[in-house]
């Protein structure tokens, strides 16, 4: 790795250790780097999420010694279990990062809690003991076929709000959401959700996030999914296209 990725790299632990709150381990999903103050409280459960499988990274690479790791990956993990609010195991996208009260009236969201087990799960394996247990814990609680809203021949909604229910939109094309299917599928998501996918894959790119978001997570080499489909494949061909996109464009970067 060239001393720049290895410093991003670093920067990156760093905002997800620095901007975990203490005493709830709840992650903003933004903040100030210019300023010596930052009021900013909003939480985002995706933001935690990433923060729990960072620490596993941070204490690997050594940036933060394992023990202190641990620590903040189990006070994390006991606030989002027993204390952040959840319904049929989904949790509200934004919260505050204090209390983890739902903030600006949104969305029980399927797909932000999704990285949220995941990362929990990365932390679970990566520690152990406690920290396994509670994240095994939230995983198993996960009531996909409720997000379906009965039909286990449909996609997972995007969310759900106490006040008008369920979401229209559904997570039924290629996205960054694969990496919600594989985990719905490892828990009490139907089969027959993946099936509602109908991307075709070739040589063609797609938004590089789309692949980086669940890539991170799971490792697809030398599988195929049962309609043939080479995930890991389509990874390298929408990294390599991206890269000659900027190969070709050096004034842009």
């Amino acid at each position: 790795m060239t001393k720049l990725a290895d410093e991003a790299a670093r920067r990156a632990f760093l905002f997800f250790w620095n901007e975990s709150h203490p005493l709830t381990g709840l992650t903003k999903d933004r903040a100030k780097t210019l300023e010596n103050s930052d009021a900013y409280n909003v939480a985002s459960v995706a933001a935690t999420g990433y923060a729990l499988a960072a620490l596993a990274i941070g204490a690997e690479r050594k940036w933060v010694t394992k023990t202190r790791a641990r620590e903040r990956a189990l006070l994390t993990l006991r606030f989002v279990h027993d204390k952040l609010k959840n319904v049929h195991g989904f949790h509200y996208h934004f919260v505050d990062w204090k209390t983890g009260a739902r903030l600006w009236d949104c969305e029980l969201s399927s797909i932000d809690t999704s990285l949220l087990v995941l990362g929990a799960l990365v932390a679970g394996q990566y520690f152990g003991g406690e920290c396994k247990t509670l994240a095994d814990s939230l995983h198993a609680r996960l009531d996909w076929p409720w997000m379906q809203n009965g039909d286990e021949k449909t996609a997972p909604s995007m969310g759900w709000k106490s006040d008008s229910g369920f979401l229209a939109s559904r997570w039924s094309g290629y996205s960054e959401a694969l990496y919600l299917y594989l985990l719905g599928l490892s828990g009490n998501l139907p089969r027959a959700a993946w099936d509602t996918w109908n991307f075709p894959l070739s040589d063609r790119p797609t938004p590089i996030f789309w692949t980086q978001m669940w890539s991170g997570f799971f490792d697809l080499r030398k599988n195929k999914d049962s309609h043939g489909r080479d995930w890991h494949a389509h990874v390298l061909a929408t990294h390599n296209a991206h890269v000659r996109f900027c190969e070709k464009h050096p004034k842009l970067y």
